[in-house]
């Protein structure tokens, strides 16, 4: 969850007031659609 200021703020994201509006950046994913990608090369992963 984004504070006014652009950066993220947990206690905005832990009350739970503004679910719809949170946002997920994934840096590196480890599964994606039931496949298991943590084999892969980490640039793939990042892909």
């Amino acid at each position: 969850m984004l504070g006014v200021d652009g950066v993220s703020d947990f206690n905005t994201l832990h009350s739970r007031r503004h679910d719809g509006e949170v946002q997920l950046y994934a840096f590196d994913l480890l599964a994606l659609g039931g496949e298991d990608l943590r084999q892969l090369p980490l640039e793939m992963r990042k892909t």
